[in-house]
Parts: C-alpha cells; sequence; structure tokens
C-alpha cells in the first residue's frame, strides 16, 4: 500500500483534526505534490464521503489513488456516455440535450426497463477498471446501483451532480476538488437561448402554451416583470425554459439580451455555496482565493486553511525590467513586435517555453513564431508538447493540459505577458461587481481583478511544476505586475 511522505502526511494529519473539531477545510497543494492522495489518506478513516469535480473525467485521479488505498467507490455518471441502447436527441433553445431519462425501450413488442437489469456491483472489477470502463464493459447497466450506492466509501460525482441535485447520494463530508473553479460556479446554471429558436418554437405550437411563450418572450425583452405560468401539458422543450425561468429572482438574476440570444444568470457569486449548509467540506486545490474573498464574497466560514507547497525552491522569478512594458489596455498598441522579439531572446534551449497571454487576440501575436496557439476551438489532445506554446488565460491549456513525458514536466520556462485580468466591459461582469460591492466595500472591482489574475497566474505557473524533480523559471514581462507580487508571495524573491 502506498505510504505518504512526511509532508503529506503533517497535511492530512491536520485535515483530520479539522473534521473532528467540526471545521471545513481550505486545502491548498500545487499539482504534482500528491494533493487527491493526500485527502483520501486523511479520509479513508471516515465511515463515508463524496468527492466532486468539476466533469466527469477528473474522476480518473480519484479512482486511480482509491485503488492505492483499498477505498471502494461508487458514483454519479452520464447515462448517455453508458446507455446500451439508442437515445433521442432533442434541441431546447441553443443546446442539444440527450433524453434517456426513462430509460426504457421495445423488444419483440416487450417493454424493457434498465432498472430490472441493474445488478450487485463488484467492487473489485470497479476498482481495477475506473466507473467509466466497468460501465461500458460490464453485461448488465450498472448506471443504477453506482448512482444509488451508499455503501462504497466514496461517492464521486461532479459540481453539477451535488448543486443541482443530480446525484441521491449526498455524505455528510463534501470534498470539492479544483475548487478555484467555484468562482465561477453560476456558469452551470447559465440559461441561453437563441431568439430565432424561441421564434420557431411559438411558430410550431398552439394554444395555451403558445401564449405561455408569446409570454415568455415578452419577459425576456423586458416588456413585462413577472414570470409567466404554464398551461399543463406542455411539450419538454417548453417545460425546460419554465424550469430555468421560475429559478429568476430580480435580486440575484440578470436577463442579458443582443441581436441573436437571451441570456439569464444570477450575479450572486455565493448563489450556489448556500447548499453547503449542513455539510462540512474540503475546498482543495493548487490556488485558493483569500480570506477576505472566502468569508465576504463566498460566505463560507469556520473553516481551517491548510497548505504545503514543497515545490516553490525549485521556481525561479524574474520581473523583466529592461523596457518597462505596459499592457494596459490603452497603452497596449505597438507592442506586439518588441513582445515578439522579447520572447524570442527569452525562448528556453529545450524542452517547452509556454507563453500566457490575456486573450485569444493577442495570443495572434505569436503567428509564425509559436509552435501552437491556443484558439476558441483548441481540443487538448491536438495541443503540440514542444517548442513555443501560447496559452489564453483561463483558457484549456493553462486548466487542463499536462506537459509531462516519463514522470518530469516538459516545461522549462513560463512567460506570462500582461496581467489576465477579466474583461471589465462585459456587462454581467460589471453587474457582479455591482453586486459584490455592497458587501465589500470600496474598490470592488480591483480587489475581484486581483483575486482573479492571481488564481490565473498561479495556475499557470503550476503547468511547470509537477514533481519534486521538476525545476522552471518564470518570466514577468508586464511592468505592472509589482502590485500583485505581494499577493502572489514573491515580493523578496523576484530578479529584475
Amino acid at each position: 500500500m502506498k505510504t505518504p511522505y512526511s509532508y503529506q502526511l503533517e497535511v492530512a494529519n491536520k485535515i483530520r483534526d479539522a473534521i473532528d473539531n467540526g471545521k471545513n477545510v481550505i486545502l491548498e497543494m500545487p499539482t504534482g505534490s500528491g494533493k487527491t492522495f493526500t485527502a483520501l489518506y486523511a479520509l479513508q478513516i471516515y465511515d463515508h464521503f463524496m468527492v466532486n469535480t468539476r466533469t466527469v473525467s477528473q474522476y480518473q485521479p480519484w479512482e486511480r489513488e482509491a485503488r492505492e488505498l483499498d477505498i471502494t467507490y461508487a458514483g454519479l455518471i452520464g447515462k448517455t456516455r453508458v446507455c446500451r441502447k439508442p437515445y433521442r436527441k432533442v434541441k431546447v433553445g441553443n443546446k442539444v440535450k440527450y433524453k434517456t431519462s426513462k430509460c426504457t425501450w421495445t423488444e419483440k413488442g416487450v417493454r424493457q426497463y434498465c432498472e430490472e437489469y441493474a445488478y450487485e456491483i463488484n467492487y473489485e472489477a470497479l476498482r481495477e477498471k475506473g466507473i467509466y470502463r466497468y460501465c461500458i464493459e460490464a453485461s448488465k447497466c450498472p448506471y443504477f446501483e453506482l448512482k444509488i450506492n451508499q455503501n462504497a466509501k466514496m461517492y464521486l460525482s461532479t459540481y453539477v451532480g451535488f448543486f443541482l441535485n443530480f446525484a441521491p447520494v449526498k455524505h455528510h463530508i463534501a470534498v470539492f476538488d479544483e475548487a478555484h473553479n467555484l468562482m465561477n460556479l453560476n456558469d452551470f446554471i447559465e440559461f441561453n437561448i437563441s431568439k430565432e429558436e424561441l421564434l420557431k418554437l411559438i411558430k410550431h405550437t398552439d394554444g395555451a402554451e403558445r401564449e405561455y411563450l408569446i409570454e415568455v418572450k415578452k419577459f425576456l425583452d423586458g416588456d413585462i416583470n413577472t414570470i409567466p405560468i404554464p398551461p399543463t401539458n406542455i411539450s419538454e422543450e417548453t417545460e425546460e425554459i419554465y424550469d430555468a425561468l421560475k429559478e429568476y429572482d430580480p435580486e440575484i438574476w440578470r436577463i442579458y439580451r443582443d441581436d441573436k440570444k437571451y441570456r439569464m444568470k444570477p450575479i450572486d457569486p455565493s448563489y450556489l455555496l448556500r447548499k453547503l449548509d449542513g455539510y462540512q467540506w474540503i475546498m482543495m486545490s493548487g490556488t485558493m482565493f483569500s480570506d477576505d474573498y472566502i468569508q465576504n464574497v463566498l460566505h463560507l466560514s469556520n473553516y481551517e486553511r491548510i497548505s504545503a507547497k514543497p515545490f516553490e525552491p525549485n521556481i525561479q522569478y524574474y520581473l523583466y525590467d529592461d523596457e518597462k512594458l505596459n499592457y494596459n489596455f490603452s497603452k497596449r498598441d505597438g507592442l506586439t513586435q518588441k513582445t515578439v522579439e522579447v520572447v524570442k531572446r527569452l525562448k528556453a534551449e529545450d524542452g517547452i517555453t509556454l507563453i500566457v497571454v490575456s486573450s485569444y487576440q493577442m495570443a495572434e501575436w505569436f503567428k509564425g513564431v509559436a509552435d501552437y496557439i491556443e484558439t476558441p476551438k483548441t481540443k487538448l489532445d491536438e495541443v503540440k508538447k514542444r517548442g513555443l506554446i501560447v496559452a489564453v488565460a483561463r483558457g484549456k491549456i493553462t486548466e487542463g493540459v499536462e506537459f509531462v513525458e516519463n514522470g518530469r514536466s516538459l516545461i522549462r520556462r513560463v512567460i506570462i505577458v500582461n496581467l489576465p485580468y477579466p474583461q471589465t466591459n462585459d456587462p454581467y461582469f460589471r453587474d457582479v461587481v455591482d453586486y459584490v460591492t455592497k458587501v465589500w466595500g470600496q474598490k470592488t472591482m480591483w480587489k475581484l481583478m486581483n483575486e482573479i489574475a492571481y488564481i490565473t497566474v498561479r495556475q499557470a505557473i503550476g503547468r511547470a511544476v509537477r514533481g519534486p524533480q521538476d525545476k522552471a523559471e518564470v518570466y514577468f514581462l508586464d511592468i505592472r505586475f509589482r502590485s500583485l507580487f505581494a499577493r502572489l508571495g514573491l515580493s523578496e524573491e523576484v530578479q529584475l
């Protein structure tokens, strides 16, 4: 059985002490330091706990470490991934939904029910294969037994499964992996529908349902203030629209409209986190929010902050001070060629040099120079793992690509071009700032922007050092990074 390093054992004991004393936990450990193993090592002494990840694919590290510690597990997986029978595609708004909810079909004139094919879980086979492969290779559908199983020590779910109540099993201890993503938790409940699609629904319905959809359009256009009530016996498409609209609260939600679509979303960052009441939670990530943000914006309390940064001595930081580059939006013109020349000079002689910029437009500066440039359509499996790679802050590369070979990181240098602030002209961001100002007071805009920039920078740096044997250099080009050094804990460590 795998045993912990001394720093992992120290963290595990602190987690247990916090839980035993009725506290929650904020856990900060860099990727590659064994964060998942450490958490499982700490939690294995308890009867049951649940782990929530952003996506089902992120179950894999938890399944792998559970095998090492002989921990049984079950959990939630999308039916469309494992369904043995054809399922229907239904377009709702501008999204395609997969309907398998009834899990029935007709075979030789006889109605069949998937629930009847559920069977007792073989935990040994499940640990060996993982949930997805186990479901695919099983002779009968194990979906329901995995979903409702309360006997396994660990129950795996997703953020959506937990916060939108799709997961029927809720253990008292709830872990949230890569919890820095909870800053964007409201993205999961954002409702979108194109104006064209709504008009088509109106055109192809009749009677009371059609009148209801006309009232929905008036509501989304801002012509009426009251959410319309639907008639009985409406279509699935109309029912899903109503399910979204009935969550609307004018104090917390906002509706955005442009020429093509409607968008509805809550502006309170703590909106879904209220569902944590009654749980003991562990928020874990390589980078977590400040206590100020956690307590005053996310409204989370009664926690112990536990951190370990065993690889920090392996990173050398530099501020490019030669030309006093300032990438403030109003001063950015004319910096394209100069930036490209600086990056070419700083490129590592071997391995990968990872360039991080704040937008896809800036990424285009490096056309003809970079070996790979991230775009909105980037797929993780197509990213090259050599040379000069340009990534966009908060994009797929800085959040999900592993540049590792034979257990070692391929990244030698990370060059962060400019402060990765969010787009302040986004009306949703402006509304969030206005809402948060009520509880956070003056200078909320800058505090929120710096919080987002800090998380983004730390995540980018974390791509480079994935284990104790890795070393990397980090270069900041934007002279404004000086304002973030104290938050990054680098004031005394940055060379010019």
